[in-house]
């Protein structure tokens, strides 16, 4: 295949090659390592804030709700990848051709679930850290 037509399929597909994103374990993504750990930061931010509000029944209710939306997110995004990963380990996927529909979407997928849950945590983040800012003052 020339650059142009390989171009052309990381356009559609994404940057994300789907066939071996979720051949293997998402743990061995550094996309998806650097999206745990943005996670796991929002939880230590959300239990830092409980902490520091303690006293405050209400505000530690609606954080704690959070700390549970926030680990939710990412279970879920977790089980996606693991049910697509499992039609690799039964030998549902088999012979992906590169460029058709299924490399596309397979693509695609891997790319929407990282994406989403990097833009989700880094969102959620910087709200935390707004909030932590608010409260210190």
């Amino acid at each position: 295949m020339n650059d142009l037509g390989s171009d052309i399929l990381l356009q559609r597909r994404g940057p994300y090659d789907g066939r071996k994103f979720l051949s293997q374990s998402p743990f061995r993504s550094g996309r998806f390592l650097t999206v745990t750990m943005i996670c796991l930061v929002c939880l230590i931010l959300v239990l830092y804030l409980m902490f520091r509000q303690r006293h405050e029944l209400p505000i530690i209710v609606v954080l704690s709700m959070a700390g549970f939306t926030i680990a939710g997110i990412w279970w879920r995004a977790w089980r996606y990848l693991d049910r697509l990963r499992q039609l690799y380990l039964e030998g549902s996927i088999k012979e992906v051709a590169t460029g058709s529909p299924l490399d596309i979407a397979l693509g695609v997928a891997a790319g929407a679930i990282n994406d989403t849950l990097f833009f989700s945590f880094t969102t959620i983040g910087m709200l935390l850290a707004i909030i932590i800012r608010v409260i210190t003052k």
